[in-house]
C-alpha cells in the first residue's frame, strides 16, 4: 500500500522511501493513510465506518437500542470438537477440561471467529429480524465486531425500531411502555422455561466469577 501511495504520487517508487524529505511530505498529506482505507483495522478504514454511522444516524435519528452480544464459545461444544477435528484430535467436548478450552479456544482465533460470525449472523436474521420481533420491527442496524484477551469475539450493535418513540422527545409515558415491552429484569419460572432459566443463572454468575473474567 505504501509502495502504491508512492506510486500514485507523481511516480515515485518505493526507492523514494529512502528519502527522508519525500516520505514526511506522504505523511503530511495523509497520502499513505488513503490507500490503507480499504484494509480491515487500519485507522482510515474505520474512520470511514465512522463517518458512514453519522450518516445512518443524520438520515434515521438516534438508534432505539444499544447491545452488546458475547460469544459463549466455552459453552459451544461444537466449536470445541470442529477445533480438535481440525487437529485430528476425536474427543468430545464433554471430556476436555475448562483451562484446555481457554486453551484452544485461545490458539484458534480464526476458526473461532468464523464460527462466531455464522452463529451471530444466524440469531440476527432468525430472532432479532424474524416476524416475531421480540426486539421491535428492525429497520437498520449497524454493528462492530471485538475481540477479548483470549481471542473470544463479542458484537456490539445499534439497532434503529420502526416507530419507536425517540428519548427526550416522546413523552416519557410512551417511552416506559415501549420499554417495558421488550425489556423484562424477571427470572423466568424454572417450572415453565427451564433451559431460559438456567442460562440465565449461568450468565449473572459468570459475571460474578473473576475465573471467568478475561
Amino acid at each position: 500500500d505504501l509502495h502504491t501511495a508512492y506510486r500514485r504520487q507523481r511516480q515515485m517508487c518505493i526507492r523514494d522511501s529512502l528519502n527522508r524529505g519525500k516520505s514526511e511530505a506522504l505523511c503530511r498529506k495523509h497520502v499513505g493513510y488513503h490507500y490503507l482505507q480499504p484494509i480491515r483495522g487500519t485507522p482510515p478504514y474505520w474512520q470511514t465506518i465512522q463517518k458512514n454511522l453519522f450518516a445512518m444516524i443524520r438520515q434515521l435519528g438516534a438508534p432505539t437500542w444499544f447491545c452488546s452480544f458475547s460469544s459463549a464459545d466455552m459453552k459451544w461444544d461444537e466449536v470445541v470438537e470442529t477445533i480438535l477435528n481440525q487437529n485430528n484430535d476425536h474427543r468430545l467436548a464433554a471430556n476436555i477440561s475448562k483451562q484446555e478450552r481457554c486453551t484452544l479456544i485461545r490458539e484458534n482465533p480464526v476458526s473461532v471467529a468464523r464460527l462466531f460470525d455464522f452463529r451471530w449472523r444466524a440469531f440476527l436474521n432468525n430472532v432479532i429480524k424474524s416476524p416475531a420481533e421480540p426486539i421491535g420491527k428492525v429497520k437498520d442496524i449497524f454493528w462492530r465486531v471485538e475481540f477479548q484477551m483470549r481471542g473470544s469475539p463479542h458484537v456490539h450493535c445499534l439497532i434503529w425500531i420502526e416507530n419507536a418513540p425517540i428519548y427526550d422527545s416522546s413523552c416519557k409515558e410512551k417511552v416506559e411502555e415501549f420499554i417495558d415491552q421488550y425489556i423484562s429484569c424477571d427470572l423466568p419460572d424454572k417450572e415453565l422455561d427451564s433451559e431460559l432459566h438456567s442460562c440465565l443463572l449461568y450468565t449473572s454468575d459468570a459475571a460474578d466469577d473473576m475465573q471467568c473474567v478475561d
